[in-house]
């Protein structure tokens, strides 16, 4: 478990959502919203008339004139008038971004000028509301959505939960152009040709992610056959050939070293592809294996996992899986907090690999026993060529998250598959397609958190 499950299995809430409390208890809890709220209301003011240098007259009628103008704006919003206002619970208040553009007109113009500006801009508000729909079309809004959305793209997982390894399957309905991206030194891949702008433009079946290091390219072979009884692959003729690429991680330092992904549970991971779309994330497939942290050995690393993301603005839909093995450590992409990696001796607290990779002045084998592997799907109509620079676009996902990261450890590789014909700027899907391959990262260290000593059975 988590320790952000666990923090949120403590909490205990008083009201649910659907509770009604009883009206003397809401009208203590509204006098107290309201003196929460009170402050943030008068501090605006306050701020515009001391920058203007006005009297204490002008300033208590300011403020006054702004209580009585979020009191309205309250009402209006909670209760509604006519088609005016949300009817949710809110108190209206003032907003610092009005600051600065007060005090500028104010500078020239005095207090009256701030008034005529603030009803210019509110009549202004009122025009614009009327055209909302046209103007969003300007801004289409990122959205984040379910994996399952996706048209054309269906996960399967198999694992042996015993060994701790396990295969995932990405199989693409229709079958998708594809560009890879391979920056560690260390990969362990099947078919990867496939996905260059000067092989033969036919479109592949299936991406496979596995545990077992080299061995785990067994996988593939039970995926192949599988398609290949469904009728799936490229039409020699004599019979039809499933095209499948695959990438590993090495996960034999974690569990059983001598219990790998067979053809048998890449088959099973293809099964379960076909039934539909698996959206679990954490200790599930390739990633039930995965470890972060690994620069001094298993006994100061920390368990990672598979990670989903998926997103669209407007038609356009983008999706990211990722298997994080990463020798170096995990940082978060909003904040850049340090989310997991290399541990002290103690397990008490993080060391930084950075820093700690700096003590290796003399060569230093570190094998390659690592690996962040991940796809991008997107219904974008691309090239391979061009899907080959979402590939290496998206890299800058992982130099935002893990550090260090690409060296001759890690065998680091990204897959850009479509599977759709919606136009769109390559900049933009490939500046979307590291984002959101940032926040699978993110999913993926959160969501496979395993107490340490649980961890710790299996290295």
């Amino acid at each position: 478990m988590s320790n952000e499950q666990g923090y949120l299995d403590n909490i205990k809430l008083v009201y649910g959502v659907d509770d009604n409390p009883s009206i003397s208890k809401k009208i203590i809890f509204g006098i107290q919203h309201i003196f929460a709220a009170f402050g943030g209301i008068i501090v605006v003011p306050l701020v515009i008339a001391s920058a203007l240098g006005l009297d204490v007259k002008t300033t208590t009628a300011l403020i006054s004139a702004t209580i009585l103008a979020s009191g309205l704006a309250t009402i209006i919003q909670a209760r509604g008038v006519g088609k005016i206002g949300s009817r949710v619970a809110c108190i209206m208040g003032t907003d610092f971004t009005f600051v600065s553009p007060s005090i500028s007109v104010g500078t020239v113009l005095g207090l009256p000028g701030i008034i005529g500006a603030t009803i210019l801009g509110a009549f202004l508000e009122i025009i614009l509301s009327f055209f909302i729909k046209p103007l969003m079309k300007l801004f289409p809004p990122l959205k984040e959505i379910s994996i399952t959305e996706i048209e054309g793209l269906r996960i399967g997982n198999a694992q042996d939960l015993n060994a701790m390894t396990g295969v995932t399957v990405l199989r693409f309905d229709e079958g998708a152009k594809a560009g890879c991206d391979i920056s560690g030194g260390g990969p362990a891949s099947r078919e990867t040709p496939l996905t260059s702008p000067v092989t033969a433009d036919n479109p592949i079946n299936a991406i496979v992610f596995s545990g077992g290091s080299a061995f785990g390219l067994a996988a593939s072979d039970g995926v192949m056959r599988y398609l290949e009884e469904h009728g799936i692959g490229y039409d020699t003729g004599f019979a039809k050939v499933p095209l499948v690429c695959q990438s590993c991680i090495y996960d034999l330092s974690y569990g059983d070293s001598k219990i790998r992904p067979t053809a048998k549970m890449g088959e099973e991971a293809c099964r379960q592809a076909f039934a539909g779309t698996d959206d679990r994330t954490g200790n599930i497939g390739a990633g039930t294996g995965a470890t972060v942290g690994k620069l001094y050995g298993m006994k100061q690393s920390m368990k990672s996992g598979l990670g989903i993301a998926a997103v669209s603005v407007g038609n356009f839909q983008m999706a990211a899986i990722v298997v994080v093995n990463a020798l170096g450590d995990i940082f978060s992409p909003q904040n850049g907090q340090k989310i997991a990696g290399l541990k002290t001796p103690d397990r008490s607290g993080f060391l930084d690999s950075v820093h700690e990779l700096y003590r290796f002045m003399t060569p230093h084998d570190q094998f390659t026993g690592n690996t962040t592997i991940g796809a991008v799907i997107t219904n974008g109509a691309f090239s391979k060529a061009e899907l080959n620079k979402i590939a290496s676009m998206t890299r800058c996902a992982y130099a935002r998250c893990i550090n260090p990261v690409a060296t001759m450890a890690d065998g680091d590789s990204i897959y850009a598959a479509s599977i759709g014909d919606v136009s769109v700027d390559i900049n933009m899907a490939g500046t979307l397609a590291a984002e959101v391959m940032a926040q699978a990262i993110q999913n993926a260290i959160h969501t496979s958190r395993i107490q340490d000593e649980e961890f710790l059975k299996y290295v």
